[in-house]
C-alpha cells in the first residue's frame, strides 16, 4: 500500500507542477504582446496578477512536500527567503502602507516580487525541462509575432543549445533565433522612448547568451569558461558597490563624465544615491521600506513629499522592498547555484545555466527585471537545475533525450 500511496503522489505533483507552470506562462503572454506592466489594460493587469497568485498557492503545497529533498542548504535559503517575503506581508497588514490593498496585492513591482522564490518547489521534475522549453518557445514566438524583442530567447540559450541537436525542430527554432534577434539588434541599437531603455539590458544579456553558445567553439574548455564569467560577474559589481558605499562616489558618473550637481542626467548614479541615502535617513537598510512604501526622490520631484514606488535596477528595487538581509540571501542563493554547477555538472545545459545566471547577477546591478512574468520562471528554473544533484549528473544525450 505503502508503494501505491507514494505513486499517487507523485502523480499529484506532477499534475500541480504541470498546472502552475502553465498558469505561469498564461499569466506572462501579457508581457510578451506589451513590454511593459505600465502599459498593460486595467482588466489585464488584474487577470495577470490573479493567475501569478493561484500559480503562487499552489506552490505552497509542493514546498512542504519537497522541502529537505533536494539541495537542503538551497531549501533551507529558499524558506528563509520566503519567510521575510511573509513577515513583509504582515508589516503592510498591521502597519499600513502608502498604497491601497489592491494596488498592493495586484502590482507585480510590489509584494508579489517578494515571492516568486517559492516556484522553485515547482521546478524540479525531468518533464519540467522539456516543459520550461516549450513554454519558453512559445512565448519567443508570440513576441516576435508581435514584433517585439524578449528576453525569453536569450535566457534560454541553455537550452536552445540542445534544440537544435532535434532534426523535427531543428529549422523551425532557428528560423524563430533568427527572427527574434533581429528585433533583439533592432531594440538595442535604435532608441525607442515608448518601451522603454531597453538598448543597455539587451545587449548585457545578449553578450551573456553568446558566451552559452560558445560551446560549440571551446567545447573542452567550456567549464573554465563558464568559471572566469561567473567570477568576473560577481566580483564586479560587488566591488563596484562596496567602492561606491566607501567614497560616495559612484563609477558610472565616470562613465559618463558627470559632476554631482548633475546627477540627475546620470541615470544609474541617481538611482544608487537617492536609494542609499533614503534608506540611511529612515534607518531601513534591514528591513526595507516595506511592499507597498515608496521613498523619496529628490531627482523627481517638484514637491517636498514625492515618492517613487519603482526603482529600475533590480538589486535597489529588492533592497528597498525587503531589505538587505532578503537581498542577500537571493544573491547568496544565485553564487551558490553557480558553484555548485560549475563544480559538479556533467553536462552542458547547467554549465550554460550557470553563465546565464551570471548574467543575470550583473546585470541586477544595472537593469530592471522585477516586473513578474515568465522570465522569473526561467531564472528559478535554472536555480533548481544547477543546485540539483540529479540534473547536474544528467549526460548531454539524456538531457536531449528529456526535451524529446
Amino acid at each position: 500500500m505503502g508503494k501505491i500511496d507514494s505513486r499517487n503522489k507523485v502523480n499529484i505533483k506532477y499534475k500541480n507542477n504541470k498546472l502552475i507552470l502553465i498558469l505561469l506562462f498564461i499569466s506572462s503572454i501579457s508581457h510578451a504582446v506589451y513590454s511593459l506592466y505600465s502599459v498593460y489594460p486595467s482588466p489585464l493587469k488584474i487577470i495577470t496578477s490573479g493567475l501569478l497568485w493561484v500559480s503562487f498557492i499552489l506552490s505552497i503545497n509542493n514546498m512542504f512536500i519537497h522541502i529537505h529533498h533536494y539541495n537542503r542548504f538551497i531549501d533551507k535559503l529558499i524558506s528563509l527567503l520566503l519567510l521575510i517575503s511573509v513577515l513583509q506581508f504582515l508589516r503592510y497588514f498591521i502597519y499600513g502602507g502608502e498604497s491601497s490593498l489592491i494596488s498592493t496585492l495586484t502590482n507585480p513591482y510590489y509584494g508579489l516580487c517578494l515571492l516568486t522564490p517559492i516556484i522553485y518547489f515547482s521546478l524540479q521534475s525531468y518533464y519540467t525541462l522539456k516543459l520550461i522549453h516549450m513554454l519558453g518557445l512559445l512565448l519567443i514566438a508570440i513576441s516576435t509575432l508581435c514584433l517585439k524583442s524578449n528576453y525569453y530567447i536569450l535566457y534560454l540559450s541553455p537550452l536552445l543549445i540542445f534544440s537544435l541537436y532535434l532534426r523535427k525542430y531543428r529549422l523551425k527554432v532557428l528560423f524563430l533565433i533568427i527572427l527574434s534577434l533581429i528585433f533583439i539588434t533592432k531594440d538595442a541599437l535604435i532608441p525607442n522612448q515608448a518601451t522603454g531603455d531597453t538598448q543597455r539590458a539587451l545587449l548585457i544579456i545578449f553578450v551573456y547568451a553568446c558566451i552559452t553558445f560558445s560551446i560549440y567553439i571551446f567545447k573542452r574548455k567550456y567549464r573554465h569558461i563558464a568559471m572566469i564569467t561567473v567570477f568576473l560577474s560577481v566580483t564586479i559589481p560587488l566591488i563596484l558597490v562596496i567602492y561606491t558605499i566607501k567614497t560616495e562616489i559612484s563609477p558610472f558618473s565616470y562613465l559618463t563624465e558627470l559632476n554631482n550637481e548633475e546627477l540627475g542626467t546620470d541615470n544609474r548614479t541617481f538611482l544608487y544615491d537617492e536609494v542609499f541615502t533614503d534608506l540611511k535617513r529612515n534607518d531601513s537598510f534591514l528591513q526595507g521600506f516595506g511592499i507597498s512604501n515608496g521613498y523619496y526622490s529628490s531627482y523627481f520631484s517638484n514637491s517636498l513629499h514625492e515618492k517613487r514606488n519603482v526603482n529600475e535596477v533590480t538589486i535597489l528595487h529588492f533592497l528597498f522592498r525587503a531589505g538587505l538581509i532578503w537581498t542577500s540571501l537571493y544573491l547568496t542563493i544565485i553564487v551558490y547555484a553557480m558553484i555548485y554547477s560549475i563544480k559538479k555538472s556533467k553536462n552542458n545545459l547547467c554549465l550554460g545555466g550557470s553563465i546565464m545566471l551570471s548574467g543575470y547577477f550583473f546585470s541586477s546591478f544595472i537593469i530592471d527585471t522585477n516586473s513578474i512574468n515568465f522570465i522569473h520562471v526561467i531564472i528559478w528554473f535554472l536555480i533548481a537545475i544547477c543546485t540539483s544533484s540529479k540534473f547536474n549528473n544528467l549526460s548531454n544525450i539524456e538531457i536531449i533525450k528529456l526535451i524529446k
